[in-house]
């Protein structure tokens, strides 16, 4: 794993966790089930920081929302190592802003810069009118954090000094108190996934 740290993390239907990693753009891939760590190198290789923001659709594809100097959508699908890039070369330019996300349908939504809305599915995109009228289902940690969980269960306090977070389970009648423990060369936790 490169020194960056990660700026986004998505889940996939088979548990496994991305991290889209700053400054570089690469993204690395954590499977809990049997501890694979991989790493798939820079989505897109540009000359300035990337800012990746992550979703997954209920085909397998990871979307990739990079944001600033030249904004940019890639697909890529983990089983093949195939890349695309959806944003059109002469559509590219400066971006301050992007959010994306996993609607209830399957499919992948997102905004680059203010106003401009795309839909994506099965490694292609399409821009839309507006933003969509989808309920989120899974919400990558940069933007939005969900209230809860697939499994109904939910996350309230995040203590990083104290190394503890309270987890509300799903039919629970009060948080429970989780200790953690982590170390780093300085920087504090940026994104939190569970």
């Amino acid at each position: 794993i490169p020194p960056d740290f990660a700026l986004s993390f998505t889940t996939d239907d088979r548990g496994v966790i991305y991290g889209g990693l700053y400054p570089n753009g690469e993204l690395v891939a954590f499977d809990p089930k049997t501890r694979a760590l991989v790493n798939f190198g820079p989505l897109a290789r540009e000359t300035w920081p990337q800012y990746l923001y992550l979703a997954t659709d209920d085909k397998g594809w990871v979307y990739a929302f990079i944001n600033f100097v030249r904004g940019n959508i890639i697909a890529f699908r983990p089983e093949t190592g195939e890349k695309r890039q959806l944003t059109p070369e002469d559509k590219r330019g400066y971006h301050d802003g992007a959010e994306v996300w996993r609607g209830r349908d399957g499919r992948v939504y997102g905004r680059l810069g203010k106003d401009e809305w795309y839909r994506m599915y099965d490694g292609a995109g399409a821009r839309i009118a507006g933003p969509p009228a989808v309920d989120r289902a899974i919400h990558n940690s940069a933007v939005a954090p969900p209230s809860r969980w697939p499994d109904g269960s939910s996350f309230s306090n995040l203590g990083v000094r104290g190394r503890r977070v309270s987890v509300s389970d799903a039919g629970g009648s009060r948080p429970r108190g989780v200790a953690f423990d982590y170390q780093c060369a300085g920087r504090s936790i940026y994104s939190m996934i569970g």
